[in-house]
């Protein structure tokens, strides 16, 4: 596997380098602004993108981006089969995730930007103080802490949310007719499970609140001392389940 540390030499950006990235198949590419090719690898550590310089970059299939710092204009698109670990999203950087594509321990601050389509998945990561992660349409999002002012949006339906962790003054709202499985509600958290919603296995905390509305289904729920759950039904509805 051949990894380029960042920056490089980019003289040799063009050369094709036997079981190296070839573009639009397989590896990590990274654009200047004018869309020029700035560096190409199976392996990226260490870029840093943003709007004045090298604002753009495309992990294929089988490629692996390591450490990226994805700052003011700079983004980052994740094809099927590629996986970034690791990308700090700050204020006004975006991901893009396609279907197959991967996105592992991100720390998405102040007004970054992260869209998960469907089959795509993001995962072990923080969600901070304004940080966004939109989940689109069969996107799955799984082991996210939404902390203070922060928030994970479902968007569309069929969503999957996993093991994620609601804290105090987050934002989560995991759109119609989601999955949204081992939840967590901490001290000062909302969560809904809305018509359409399967939730399953969530802990409410102490200070933590669940939120059941009609048509919902909720199961397995464990609520800690302190914890509540809010049911609202209306009429004869046999759809909603808690």
């Amino acid at each position: 596997m051949s990894m380029i540390p960042y920056p490089y030499n980019r003289l040799g950006a063009h050369d094709e380098v036997a079981g190296g990235a070839v573009s639009g198949e397989k590896g990590v590419f990274t654009y200047l602004r004018n869309g020029s090719l700035y560096q190409k690898a199976m392996t990226i550590e260490n870029a840093f993108l943003h709007s004045s310089k090298v604002s753009r970059m495309e992990v294929s299939s089988a490629g692996t981006a390591l450490h990226t710092t994805i700052h003011y204009g700079g983004t980052m698109h994740i094809m099927a089969d590629g996986v970034a670990d690791g990308a700090v999203v700050n204020s006004y950087g975006r991901v893009y995730l396609s279907s197959g594509g991967t996105l592992k321990a991100p720390e998405v601050n102040f007004s970054g930007q992260v869209y998960v389509s469907a089959g795509g998945l993001v995962a072990d990561g923080a969600i901070n103080s304004l940080g966004r992660v939109f989940v689109r349409s069969g996107g799955t999002a799984s082991g996210m802490v939404i902390s203070p002012s922060g928030s994970l949006t479902g968007e569309g339906n069929d969503n999957r949310f996993v093991s994620c962790v609601h804290l105090a003054n987050g934002y989560f709202h995991p759109g119609n007719n989601a999955r949204v499985e081992h939840a967590t509600v901490g001290s000062g958290g909302a969560l809904s499970c809305f018509a359409g919603n399967s939730m399953t296995h969530a802990s409410v905390l102490s200070g933590g609140i669940l939120a059941m509305n009609s048509a919902g289904r909720c199961t397995e729920v464990t609520v800690s001392a302190g914890g509540r759950v809010n049911a609202g039904v209306w009429g004869h509805d046999e759809d909603t389940l808690l």
